[in-house]
């Protein structure tokens, strides 16, 4: 995801106006985005009160917890590259950072889509300019990022379904943990054994979430953006349509439920809160 996001950003009409400090940022981000994620969704942690829903009230959950991790693993020795930074200089940072992470939250794409297109198409005295504009320019390095998290779609097909089955192993196993938990089993987690409509589910994950937003993007990077991506997302679709399914796909689909992978164990953190809670009522009463 960083190369990608790197890619996509370098070949912007954005880049030239970006500064040093929000370049790196920006790779930063990236490569945090997703750190210490434990293959369950925003749903499942707010539908199984998991912990991290309560730490951030439902809302952008796992995004929250990689970019506050992000900024922990910073603080190690030798790892603050900011640390000399002046005190706006970390400020600007650190909300490069967070706003990035926080705007691969899936629950927000057709809005930042919407958002998107209508300020690239705006022309007159508001007219979108990523070189001079700073809110243009972070617009674009959002969507870099948001296209980079949903970049193996653009891969070529034999890369693509490798990441396409990785993921739907992680669905199910969310799915069978809702299962086990009682909690609503989310969309495309559920074990349906139908090869077809998984495949129908793809294509329609391409041809309605990704290339629109590639193709929002092209429109504000040079034509290798287009001729690369939005070329191997067409013929993506065209292999999930009528090309023959893969073999270990079709064995993921069909194979029966295995044991329940629990993710919502105590962590050594809610012990520690336990006590501190523990601790105030001690006080209070």
């Amino acid at each position: 995801v960083c190369h990608s996001t790197h890619w996509l950003a370098t070949r912007s009409k954005a880049w030239a106006g970006v500064s040093p400090q929000l370049r790196v940022a920006t790779d930063i981000a990236a490569l945090a985005h997703d750190v210490g994620h434990f293959g369950r969704n925003n749903a499942f942690c707010s539908n199984a009160e998991h912990e991290l829903a309560l730490t951030y009230n439902d809302r952008c959950v796992l995004e929250s917890m990689h970019s506050s991790t992000c900024f922990q693993l910073m603080q190690g020795m030798g790892c603050n590259i900011i640390a000399n930074s002046s005190r706006e200089n970390r400020r600007t940072f650190r909300e490069h950072v967070v706003g990035l992470i926080l705007a691969t939250d899936m629950t927000t794409h057709f809005d930042f889509l919407s958002k998107f297109r209508v300020r690239v198409a705006t022309s007159g005295e508001k007219e979108f300019s990523p070189q001079e504009n700073p809110d243009d320019r972070k617009l674009v390095s959002h969507a870099c990022l948001k296209a980079a998290d949903l970049g193996h779609a653009a891969l070529p097909f034999e890369m693509h379904q490798r990441w396409a089955l990785r993921l739907l192993a992680e669905f199910y196993e969310q799915g069978d943990e809702e299962r086990h938990l009682g909690v609503p089993v989310s969309p495309m987690c559920e074990r349906t054994g139908n090869v077809a409509e998984f495949r129908e589910s793809q294509k329609g994950f391409l041809k309605f979430v990704i290339m629109p937003l590639f193709k929002e993007l092209s429109t504000v990077t040079n034509t290798e953006v287009s001729e690369t991506c939005l070329t191997r997302i067409e013929v993506n679709i065209e292999e999930w349509t009528n090309g023959e399914p893969h073999e270990e796909l079709v064995k993921l689909i069909k194979e029966p439920r295995g044991g329940v992978k629990s993710t919502m164990s105590p962590s050594p953190k809610s012990k520690k809160n336990k006590k501190v809670l523990s601790a105030i009522r001690f006080e209070s009463n």
